[in-house]
């Protein structure tokens, strides 16, 4: 266990804690022969009883990823609070450990509150490297896959007086912005760029170096409506978002485009916890868009539980016409084993 403390605010620190998980070692017989999702047996967390496991897809993950392993670590169980862990996963090489496959997120990530939230790789290692003698990574047709996963624990010592709700006053006031977004119903929203390139990468890139964007300040984002872009703004000041039921699929899409992860799962629980006969097929073809397993999944259930009545829903003609048909066999594959 290691403990450390990290100031945040004059006012706010906050303690974090690390429990290191002993090695999970997963062996994956007859490899050669199997394309479709895997999953290992689940394995106890330090804390809070949360159990993990792994999702190996031995031709890829959705289509795209075909002639890849894609591989993720995923929360089995739900929580009453977030779960916040990094992990190092290695696709071991016989020949040489060196040469084995490292999938790291050495920074903790948070996953929510639903049981099945995962995170992972998409394209780990091309499948004819996997297969191929010459390379070591099978031994009698055996695949070998270890997970190390550390689980942190933040805790505030302080509370900070109303810090959050002082960010939100001035970055409302537009006093110090030094970037407009242009919305798709024309509104143009003040904004300040070390706000947004502190959660994006996608912002970072965008104001960085020889840009338009970096050098007018002016953003174009005209496929968002006003009212999302504030929610996304009010999110990178203080980790806040109003009304998220009512604007939670537009949301997922705009953190998804600007790679805002927290914010993406944010919306992703949202909408895996307000599923319904009505809206889940529409939901779930937004979550195979935007790759949200954990909608995924939820859609999967409950659409397996009702198909007689939901597939005959007006909602449901897009799922089932045919225009998705990588996620029908899915679907199919999900009611199958279930």
């Amino acid at each position: 266990m290691k403990r450390a403390f990290t100031k945040i605010s004059k006012t706010t620190e906050v303690a974090s804690t690390e429990y290191k998980l002993d090695t999970f070692v997963w062996q994956i017989g007859d490899f050669s022969q199997r394309t479709s999702p895997i999953e290992s047996a689940k394995f106890d967390g330090a804390i809070y009883g949360a159990k993990w496991n792994l999702i190996l897809y031995p031709d890829g993950y959705r289509t795209k990823n075909n002639g890849h392993l894609s591989l993720f670590v995923r929360l089995c169980t739900a929580r009453t609070s977030k779960v916040h862990a990094s992990f190092v996963i290695r696709i071991v090489n016989n020949s040489s450990s060196e040469r084995s496959r490292i999938m790291a997120r050495n920074l903790p990530y948070t996953f929510g509150l639903t049981s099945g939230h995962s995170l992972g790789s998409g394209r780990v290692i091309q499948r004819s490297t996997v297969l191929d003698p010459l390379m070591g990574f099978l031994v009698d047709d055996k695949l070998v896959v270890t997970c190390d996963l550390t689980m942190v624990v933040f805790e505030p010592l302080m509370e900070g007086k109303g810090v959050l709700t002082k960010q939100m006053k001035l970055l409302a006031s537009s006093e110090y912005s030094d970037c407009v977004l242009i919305c798709s119903d024309g509104v143009e929203i003040p904004a300040c760029k070390f706000l947004l390139a502190a959660q994006s990468a996608v912002f970072r890139v965008m104001f960085k170096g020889d840009t338009e964007e970096g050098k007018t300040g002016r953003v174009n984002a005209s496929d968002c409506g006003s009212e999302t872009m504030r929610e996304l703004l009010r999110f990178t000041c203080g980790g806040r978002v109003q009304n998220l039921n009512e604007i939670a699929a537009e949301l997922l899409v705009v953190a998804d485009k600007y790679d805002i992860d927290d914010l993406k799962q944010l919306c992703a629980e949202s909408l895996a916890n307000s599923l319904t006969e009505e809206n889940v097929c529409w939901r779930l073809i937004l979550a195979d868009r935007h790759g949200v397993l954990c909608v995924k999944e939820a859609a999967f259930k409950l659409i397996s539980e009702h198909i007689g009545h939901i597939k005959h829903l007006p909602n449901a003609k897009e799922l089932f016409s045919g225009c998705h048909s990588d996620l029908l066999i899915e679907l199919f594959t999900f009611m199958k084993q279930n």
